[in-house]
């Protein structure tokens, strides 16, 4: 079992968009979420994965190595392709912040510091990192064609791209996450995709 919520509620001021919500995740499965433009799936999605708080219930999650696709783009603003593939995420982005906390801990100098400890964690994260697809060239610029992009991509801003092409990139991203990953969430992936990027996606998943 990956993940499990019991019992969710949510609700913003007088509106619930959430009553009892259960959901259990194991190894390999598929799942679907349907409902109309705001019945509450986008903020199951944020409790599911940590971002928001739910009301009442109980939420068990059993990995951190979580990729999420979000409904609407990140800040883009200066971005090239390159940039945004290279973005850490999910149990990469959480690595990377606990090596920055032990940086900072280092620094300190304190004599209370445990440094065998230290650098053994360090060390293991590091190797985490490097195992990882993040900074990987070639298996983004693959990720990007999967989904119909090419290389010459990779230096273009995002705010250049159409609406179409930012979602594909920010698919690709996904494409990328997919091997470091026990749970992929995807929030309206098929958002200004053509029909050929859809068949695609399909097949993917």
């Amino acid at each position: 079992m990956l993940l499990r919520a019991e019992a969710l509620t949510k609700a913003f001021g007088p509106v619930k968009v959430l009553i009892r919500a259960d959901l259990q995740i194991n190894e390999g499965d598929s799942i679907g979420l349907i409902g109309v433009n705001g019945a509450g799936k986008t903020t199951f999605f944020k409790i599911l994965l940590g971002e928001e708080k739910c009301d009442t219930g109980e939420l068990t999650v059993n990995t951190t190595r979580i990729g999420y696709l979000p409904q609407f783009a990140e800040s883009i603003e200066g971005c090239t392709v390159r940039d945004i593939l290279g973005r850490p995420y999910g149990h990469i982005e959480n690595i990377k912040r606990r090596m920055r906390e032990l940086d900072a801990i280092m620094a300190s100098g304190s004599g209370d510091i445990d440094w065998n400890t230290v650098a053994t964690e360090y060390s293991k994260l590091e190797a985490e990192v490097a195992k990882s697809n993040v900074n990987d060239e070639k298996t983004q610029i693959s990720a990007l064609e999967a989904v119909g992009l090419s290389a010459d991509f990779m230096d273009r801003f995002m705010d250049t791209l159409s609406g179409g092409e930012r979602t594909k990139v920010m698919l690709s991203r996904v494409v990328v996450q997919a091997e470091d990953c026990d749970l992929l969430f995807l929030d309206e992936p098929t958002n200004h995709l053509d029909i050929e990027t859809v068949e695609w996606l399909e097949d993917f998943l």
